[in-house]
């Protein structure tokens, strides 16, 4: 399901007191909330505008100065799969602050949207000091599969941002199905760099340069996963930004790798007007139709006469059900489904390194690099899940939260949560790293669940 991506968070210090406040997103009918922290806790601060227009899912905000007035101001994406793309509940927003935590829609901020947006992140790409955007699509809604368009909006001042995407990124207008993204030096020339990733893609990595965006090479170029999330982090102290990718995990029903891909293929094979979705997996060299005989039937009657019984249906290939229908097609490939560390060699040139086997059971939503133990070293803090799944793949829900601890040498180890103190059940869509009263903690986001707090306690406490 797509239609539960949320809940997304955002942190800043939203009325200059010093303190981290939070945003949390919200899902339909509900309002997004804004907390703002006491020396007490948190207080919730009303905001009347963020009840002026809700999304279907709030899947993508953070705070930025949008109008170079000094204060934070607040961006917010639409997403989810309830509404079809004509429907306004995918339109971004912008709240500007007044720098008391006061937020004000700003209407007509930006071009009218029809996708779902899976990620939304702040970068000055052309460095005229003002704060562009790019928001990263994950479908088009109700019709998975195509690529959907995604959008690089440059900062005209004042708060007003135009559509640049078709000059400066075309490649966005046809990317893939983006869930995260990143800007940052990752080639060490003292230019940032923008990093894609998406279901049914590899990694991409573009450089701006002479006024447009263009790929660069970085030997990720045949790693199509379902990447899920990216996080950004010195992970073998080398002083070079290395990738956290998320992904479905090894755990999944269906288990591709390098010799074993996963496919969708997606065409109108029986040209009525809807766009049909075929999966097919590997198996002993054949290319296999992962759907069940009724399923695939179901969709399209005429397969039927072709496939009467289970046992026409059991040993076909998937060009053998479908003959000529599937020529043609758009293809689309998953070679690797584990949740992955991709090491920097300080030039830009990324070589994967899958993580430990306790983190592949289940998927990679979310995850924090940061220093738990106080050795020196990053350490990693992950979390997913994803219940809603067809029957026959059943849901990915061995997760409850996971330390990584950097040993050095590009090891990691899992610590246990009798150990480690954490505990998270349900669907978690976001961590945030928030600071308070001197001490850092983890706000984990669950989808349609309360949020959780852990506080990082230093080793001496044994927690």
């Amino acid at each position: 399901m797509l239609s539960k991506q949320g809940p997304k968070t955002a942190v800043a210090d939203v009325n200059a007191d010093g303190l981290d406040d939070i945003f949390i997103g919200g899902a339909v009918g509900q309002p997004s909330q804004l907390y703002l922290q006491t020396t007490s806790g948190f207080s919730k601060k009303q905001v009347p505008d963020f009840s002026t227009f809700t999304f279907n899912d709030v899947t993508a905000c953070f705070f930025f100065d949008a109008d170079q007035d000094g204060d934070m101001d607040l961006f917010v994406g639409g997403g989810g799969n309830f509404a079809p793309a004509s429907s306004d509940k995918y339109q971004h927003q912008l709240y500007l602050n007044d720098g008391k935590a006061n937020f004000t829609l700003l209407s007509g901020s930006f071009p009218v949207s029809h996708t779902n947006t899976g990620v939304a992140i702040p970068m000055d790409y052309d460095n005229d000091g003002k704060i562009d955007i790019l928001v990263g699509s994950r479908s088009e809604p109700q019709n998975y599969g195509v690529a959907p368009k995604s959008f690089l909006f440059h900062n005209d001042g004042g708060a007003r941002f135009t559509d640049v995407t078709e000059k400066t990124a075309p490649f966005l207008q046809s990317l893939g199905m983006i869930t995260g993204a990143a800007w940052t030096d990752l080639n060490a020339d003292q230019q940032k760099e923008l990093l894609i990733v998406g279901e049914w893609m590899s990694p991409k990595v573009y450089g701006f340069k002479n006024g447009q965006f263009a790929e660069q090479k970085t030997g990720l170029e045949n790693e199509f996963g379902w990447w899920q999330s990216v996080t950004i982090g010195d992970l073998n102290a080398d002083g070079y930004p290395d990738l956290l990718l998320g992904n479905l995990g090894q755990n999944f029903y269906i288990r591709p790798d390098a010799d074993n891909p996963v496919k969708v293929w997606i065409k109108d094979i029986d040209q009525n007007g809807t766009i049909d979705k075929i999966f097919s997996h590997t198996l002993n060299g054949k290319e296999i139709p992962v759907f069940l005989k009724k399923d695939i039937t179901d969709q399209i009657p005429s397969l039927k006469k072709s496939n009467l019984k289970h046992a026409d249906f059991a040993d076909k290939t998937i060009q053998q059900v479908f003959n000529d229908g599937l020529k043609d097609a758009r293809v689309l490939t998953v070679n690797n489904a584990a949740s992955c560390i991709a090491y920097n060699d300080g030039k830009g040139n990324f070589k994967l390194q899958p993580l430990p086997f306790i983190a592949q059971l289940s998927s990679v939503q979310a995850s924090v690099i940061t220093d738990i133990n106080q050795d020196g070293k990053n350490d990693i803090v992950l979390a997913g899940n994803f219940f809603d799944l067809l029957p026959q793949f059943c849901s990915i829900d061995a997760s409850y939260g996971q330390v990584l601890l950097n040993k050095g040498n590009k090891q990691f180890d899992p610590v246990t949560s009798n150990a480690s103190g954490l505990l998270v059940k349900g669907q978690v869509r976001d961590i945030a790293q928030i600071k308070q009263k001197n001490k850092t903690g983890l706000l984990f986001l669950r989808n349609n669940d309360t949020p959780l707090y852990y506080q990082i306690n230093l080793p001496s406490t044994k927690k």
